[in-house]
């Protein structure tokens, strides 16, 4: 416990400080989160196992009169735990359980619940997509705020 303390203070150096954004009153900001999480029981009747997950997930930022209040959301998330193995994570569930990968490419029976070859080639086409459209964006805007 002692060594992860002194690697957490540390590391903490290192952190570039926040900067303070003004307050506009009575507005909603959607945002992403992305770094990680990890979760350690504090003491309980209930122990969980401890949990750490590199993730990328929505935010909700809604600033009032009286308030500010962030929320995060469930993303992606790649999930390591003790005793398991590490697990992708989409919307608070395996991905496993909502993607599940047929080995043998034949078609499925029953319920149509598995992606085909092609199926698969399309998600990763649309990922390769949207990662080229997003930098694109992010180029444009660097070279827009450039001085």
């Amino acid at each position: 416990m002692r060594k992860t303390i002194l690697f957490l203070s540390g590391a903490a150096m290192f952190v570039a400080p926040a900067q303070a954004d003004p307050l506009n009153h009575d507005q909603s900001d959607v945002g992403a989160f992305v770094g990680a999480r990890v979760q350690l029981s504090l003491g309980g009747k209930a122990r969980p196992k401890p949990r750490a997950a590199f993730t990328v997930a929505p935010t909700r930022r809604t600033v009032s009169k009286r308030s500010v209040q962030t929320r995060i959301g469930e993303g992606a998330a790649l999930s390591f735990s003790p005793d398991t193995s590490p697990a992708f994570i989409l919307a608070g569930m395996p991905a496993k359980s909502i993607l599940p990968f047929n080995p043998y490419d034949s078609a499925p029976t029953g319920d149509k619940a598995h992606l085909s070859s092609a199926g698969w080639v399309a998600v990763g086409v649309g990922v390769a997509l949207v990662a080229a459209v997003g930098f694109a964006m992010w180029v444009d805007e660097i070279e827009e705020n450039s001085d």
